[in-house]
C-alpha cells in the first residue's frame, strides 16, 4: 500500500467527510453495503484505495488502478461514484 504525505491524505479525507458524504453513500451502494443510522465516514486514503467506517466496521475499497497523485485519486473517486449511480 503506497501512502501519500500525511498532510495531503488528511486534507483529502477531511474534504470527503465534509463535502462528499453523498459520494460515500454511493460507494456503499456500489459494494452492496447498507449503512444504518449513521453515514459512512472516510478514515484513510492511499494510492491503492481508501478505508471507510460503515456501521462500525471497516470497509476497504480499492481503485482500479494505482493513483500517483491527488488528482488521480479525485478522478478515481468520481469514476466510482459515477459507476455506482449508473448501476443504481
Amino acid at each position: 500500500m503506497a501512502k501519500f504525505d500525511e498532510q495531503v491524505e488528511a486534507q483529502m479525507v477531511d474534504h470527503m467527510n465534509k463535502d462528499h458524504v453523498d459520494a460515500m453513500r454511493d460507494y456503499c451502494r456500489l459494494k452492496k453495503v447498507i449503512y444504518i443510522n449513521q453515514d459512512p465516514k472516510m478514515l484513510a486514503i492511499d494510492q491503492d484505495g481508501f478505508d471507510m467506517l460503515v456501521n462500525g466496521e471497516l470497509l476497504r475499497i480499492t481503485f482500479e488502478n494505482r493513483c500517483a497523485t491527488p488528482k488521480d485519486v479525485r478522478e478515481a473517486l468520481v469514476n466510482l461514484a459515477n459507476q455506482a449511480r449508473n448501476d443504481a
